[in-house]
């Protein structure tokens, strides 16, 4: 999602031509799913595992009959319906993925440590073999539950790096107050915007708050660097959320099974300039905090330039491992 002001971009947006390829688009969606959806619906997918998919239809099942509607038929309404839900799920998930992604690969590249402990984990739970973990997690899903370490590597990414904000209303009689007044200030009439660096970054929520500690959500409550309940807002909390988190974490934990024994990740920018340049485009060095890497103007925080990077191959062993 990009929040512009170019008129170009905006223009565009209001051309039938823009309408028509964002129709043919959904359409093309539509049909590939419609088949799936049908069949959730007519009950054929009994005994096998939850989809997506299925879940949504069970919910929309389950919210008909709680409403005293008549109960939902195999139709076309209901099938559209279905697609509606998916198409939120399926893009809030995919942008939360695509903010993710470059940030974690920056972090593990300034901390081979972290990515030591990363692969250590990996073949602990997976086995040595990285071609063979694919099989064993489709026999197996919820082993993924077991990557605890690689679970702290994504929320310590997303405490550094927040996918997304939130914005509430303000309501009469709800008042806040800022450390060190006593001074009232009333949010009545006020956008609130919650800033979720901010609390990621005080130090008395995450100690050391600069540096990247995966394993501060890996140590039990009561370590010090166990981060107090509610404080860490990388999908945001409340009704707010975002709604496709869940399968932004598996996908994630799949992202770093998939790369991290079979690759090495660095950032490029020189290259990336060079690029640049060759094609004619002027190149902006600025930087945010000393980094050329910084978020930019989109909804979520996504890198500048979408962080550019190399992936090389990792040499494998006479064994066959890495």
């Amino acid at each position: 999602m990009e929040i512009t002001l170019s008129p170009l971009k905006l223009l565009w947006r209001a051309t039938p031509m823009f309408k028509m390829q964002v129709a043919r688009r959904r359409r093309e969606l539509f049909n590939h799913l419609r088949p799936f959806i049908c069949e959730a619906i007519s009950g054929n997918s009994h005994g096998s595992p939850q989809t997506i998919v299925q879940a949504a239809v069970d919910a929309c099942k389950q919210e008909s009959q709680g409403s005293g509607k008549p109960q939902m038929r195999r139709d076309e309404d209901f099938v559209e319906q279905i697609f509606c839900q998916l198409m939120i799920f399926f893009f809030g998930g995919d942008d939360a993925i695509s903010t993710v992604i470059p940030w974690m690969f920056k972090h593990l590249e300034s901390n081979p440590d972290c990515v030591a402990k990363l692969r250590a984990e990996h073949d602990k739970v997976l086995g040595l073999d990285p071609r063979a973990a694919a099989d064993k997690i489709r026999l197996s899903p919820h082993i993924l539950d077991s990557l605890q370490y690689t679970m702290g590597v994504i929320k310590e990414t997303l405490r550094i790096n927040p996918a997304t904000i939130t914005i509430r209303q303000g309501q009469r009689g709800f008042d806040f107050n800022i450390k060190g007044s006593e001074v009232p200030w009333p949010t009545d009439g006020f956008d609130l915007f919650d800033s979720s660096i901010t609390i990621h970054r005080d130090p008395e929520n995450f100690p050391r708050p600069l540096e990247f500690i995966p394993d501060r959500f890996v140590v039990a409550e009561g370590h010090p660097l166990h981060p107090p309940k509610n404080v860490w807002r990388g999908f945001q909390l409340g009704p707010r959320q975002c709604i496709g988190q869940e399968m932004a974490i598996v996908v994630l934990k799949l992202a770093l099974v998939a790369v991290v024994r079979d690759f090495d990740i660095e950032m490029a920018w020189d290259d990336w300039d060079k690029a640049q340049q060759r094609m004619g485009v002027k190149v902006s060095k600025s930087t945010v905090e000393g980094d050329r890497m910084y978020t930019t103007g989109k909804a979520t925080a996504h890198p500048k330039n979408g962080g550019p990077a190399h992936a090389r191959m990792r040499r494998a062993k006479a064994d066959g491992t890495v």
